[in-house]
């Protein structure tokens, strides 16, 4: 049992007057602790995985025995290290927000030289972990308003607003972004709308080329914080296709010119008309 495990200790025998017998029974007792501590390790794993592929297979659905089957193991050792099935979707989004963490929100900190460069290339990782993760679809789909994910979604998108309200406030430090921004709003609107072209993209039957999402997901973010020319923004402009950049096609109305006679003025109580020489204007307004 884990629990049974004492804590692994450096001794000394000359320190403490231990016999070898001794020495042998808490080396031996640390490596059985260590084992068991992969071991348990191991099987969170492959449960988090099993119940990952499952989700993907059923469309956002899980079953307990199908995800115990997958990872070969007893239904009873799932309950075990996740209490329930939420809790065990619970842990399989939050793996993927950690791993997404790792790879596009990581070193928030690092000076401001090239700072318009290193947070596009921050979108881009964002944009290609969704694309070429199977997971992501369902994570900020359906998944997303599911009860049981609710506290991971909230957590982190915690993380990424005080990280993102950080990374503005050195930039505001190094003369980038203009002091009268607000970094917390601001971040917030970004993301939230980075978010919302993320599942748009993600849900449309032909996804828009990654690199393209990128420049338009930066373009926003540049224009969103005032940004000088060469940041990036004329990128976006470059890399649309031809048809976005088209003026409307003008609609050329068919009309048909027809002359008009000017008639004398006749002094009477009736309203002027100009007569239009069709046989349709009234005989007396003619002009003879």
């Amino acid at each position: 049992m884990v629990g049974s495990c004492r804590p692994i200790v450096t001794v000394s025998q000359e320190t403490f007057n231990l016999n070898p017998g001794l020495e042998i029974d808490i080396e031996l007792n640390s490596i059985q602790c260590l084992v068991q501590m992969i071991t348990t390790i191991g099987t969170r794993e492959r449960l988090i995985r099993a119940a990952e592929k499952e989700l993907i297979r059923s469309h956002g659905h899980l079953e307990m025995q199908a995800v115990a089957k997958r990872a070969q193991v007893s239904v009873g050792l799932a309950y075990h290290h996740f209490g329930s099935k939420a809790g065990l979707i619970a842990a399989v989004v939050e793996a993927f927000y950690n791993r997404l963490d790792e790879v596009a929100f990581k070193d928030v900190g690092r000076p401001s030289e090239g700072w318009a460069d290193r947070e596009k290339r921050r979108i881009a990782s964002y944009v290609a972990f969704h694309y070429d993760h199977p997971f992501a679809p369902l994570v900020i789909g359906p998944l997303s308003r599911a009860p049981e994910v609710l506290d991971v979604e909230t957590a982190f998108t915690n993380r990424q607003l005080a990280g993102g309200a950080l990374m503005l406030q050195a930039a505001q430090r190094h003369g980038i972004v203009p002091d009268h921004i607000d970094p917390h709003l601001t971040i917030a609107l970004m993301i939230g709308g980075i978010r919302q072209a993320l599942i748009d993209a993600l849900m449309s039957k032909q996804r828009p080329d990654p690199g393209k999402l990128t420049d338009e997901i930066w373009a926003f973010m540049a224009g969103a914080l005032r940004l000088p020319p060469g940041s990036g923004v004329e990128t976006a402009a470059v890399t649309r296709s031809p048809d976005v950049r088209q003026p409307a096609k003008r609609f050329h109305a068919k009309w048909k010119l027809v002359r008009v006679k000017k008639t004398r003025q006749v002094n009477n109580l009736e309203p002027r008309l100009d007569s239009i020489e069709t046989d349709k204007a009234p005989a007396k307004h003619r002009q003879r």
